[in-house]
């Protein structure tokens, strides 16, 4: 299944979006949602297996890496989480060294991640585009668990959504039709169609 979310925040395709475009997205406070989680350079790698795992299991999203800091503003009565101004880098190596990390800790392996790379003096930002999971759950090996986007956080999912999800993968649905089209004492004929 493919996913456009860096496309859908950015406006441009992925292998276009230029690392100005990043630090013109953050120039204004900008909120994480259920489809987009923002971690800055200090993050640790388990993390990140967490939060694609959760993204994995439920809708798909887009995992900045080198995010700014997050903040608290004021929103009326209300104090929202958000993330402004200067970029954060990361320490990690590049997005080859990124993606067999996230091979060896998440199980099934996920397939069709997208990872854009921003390579500087100062260290890397990340975009990974996470697509639905055809085949959910997916289990971070890290710590054993599987995990569910909801709402702004990834959280722990519960046996029974776990269940659900392994009743979801697909599986081949076999059928086959049996006629008799002829019986005697020579010969039987039997004919036997099959499909998936």
């Amino acid at each position: 299944m493919n996913s456009n979310y860096i496309e859908k925040i950015f406006g441009k395709p992925r292998n276009e979006v230029k690392l100005s475009d990043i630090e013109e997205y953050f120039s204004t406070p900008q909120e994480e949602s259920s489809v987009i989680e923002f971690k800055s350079g200090e993050v640790e790698i388990n993390d990140i297996f967490k939060e694609i795992t959760a993204f994995l299991n439920t809708e798909g999203g887009l995992l900045i890496i080198g995010a700014p800091r997050e903040t608290k503003k004021e929103l009326g009565k209300n104090i929202i989480k958000v993330c402004e101004g200067n970029l954060t880098f990361s320490n990690f190596k590049n997005k080859d060294w990124l993606y067999q990390k996230i091979a060896s800790n998440i199980v099934p392996i996920p397939t069709d991640l997208k990872i854009e790379e921003f390579l500087t003096e100062n260290g890397n930002v990340f975009l990974i585009d996470i697509p639905q999971s055809l085949s959910p759950p997916h289990q971070s090996s890290s710590d054993g668990k599987y995990y569910l986007r909801l709402e702004r956080d990834a959280k722990p999912a519960p046996h029974g959504i776990i269940q659900a999800l392994f009743n979801k993968r697909r599986v081949p649905l076999l059928s086959t039709d049996i006629a008799i089209t002829e019986i005697n004492d020579e010969n039987d004929n039997i004919l036997i169609n099959s499909s998936c």
